[in-house]
């Protein structure tokens, strides 16, 4: 048996709440379509909404690393409401820190990057000549073939599709070799 015709209740569209995303920060702007009137939820709880009534709300979660569910219910209440769900992960976004450039009078050095989140890894330009002793290793040897000026770059990638580099430039020259003659 269908209910009865209720004339407070309007007639509710098919919302969307988007489409599901991964992030590489705490805040993502939600787009849900096709609304009238309607709020947002967040299963679990704990996210915070710019404007829980706005279908453009910014959502903003207490920390990285969590699926969250966003619920969009469009309509004034029930039964005449419609519901949709966005899934979101929100991931860290690691920040690459290369560590300080310095000038050796040595074809040898050392490389000490700062790490944050996920892996690393060493790359070099100009590459010839150049050996890096565990590229993977935030702290590592370097070792060079010639005078020059070389630009490392630091990348880190949290698995989830974040990045981020930073880079640093060595020098490195010949160690001189004084020679004052015979007394």
């Amino acid at each position: 048996v269908l209910p009865s015709w209720d004339p407070l209740c309007c007639m509710v569209g098919n919302p969307t709440a988007g489409a599901d995303a991964q992030v590489c920060s705490l805040s993502y702007n939600l787009q849900a379509t096709g609304t009238s009137t309607g709020s947002w939820t967040s299963v679990p709880a704990g996210a915070s909404f710019s404007n829980p009534a706005s279908p453009n709300a910014t959502v903003t979660v207490p920390a990285p690393g969590g699926l969250y569910s966003f619920v969009w219910t469009d309509g004034p209440m029930p039964p005449c409401q419609a519901i949709d769900t966005v899934k979101i992960r929100f991931t860290q976004q690691p920040v690459a820190n290369a560590g300080n450039g310095s000038s050796v009078c040595s074809y040898q050095s050392l490389l000490n990057a700062v790490p944050s989140v996920g892996t690393g890894l060493w790359t070099v330009s100009p590459a010839t000549g150049v050996t890096i002793t565990n590229p993977a290793s935030a702290a590592t040897s370097v070792s060079v073939s010639g005078d020059g000026q070389y630009m490392f770059t630091w990348t880190e990638n949290n698995g989830n599709g974040c990045t981020s580099s930073d880079q640093v430039t060595l020098g490195f020259y010949e160690q001189p070799v004084s020679f004052a003659g015979i007394d």
